[in-house]
């Protein structure tokens, strides 16, 4: 089947031809296109990947600042030396 696309940026093409090696603009195009289903599912799947990594990051900030925290509590606590020591 021939496929003729009118107004096609010949910037375009350059750049097709340059992200998939191939030598022609008809086999880039046809190139990109033949992959663009799997690769639009593929950056899906990635985008899904992305969030799921930033919650976890999000979380263990999260877990850092009550660590923090609590080693703030400590920290006050071991320098009250009177909490420590018996009346004589």
């Amino acid at each position: 089947m021939l496929v003729k696309i009118t107004d096609f940026p010949d910037s375009l093409v350059d750049d097709l031809k340059h992200a998939t090696g191939q030598a022609t603009g008809s086999k880039a195009v046809f190139f990109a296109a033949s992959k663009f289903v799997e690769m639009a599912e593929e950056n899906t799947r990635l985008s899904f990947e992305c969030a799921q990594l930033q919650e976890r990051i999000d979380h263990l900030h999260d877990v850092l600042a009550s660590a923090r925290h609590a080693c703030g509590h400590f920290l006050e606590t071991i320098n009250q030396r009177d909490l420590f020591e018996k009346d004589a």
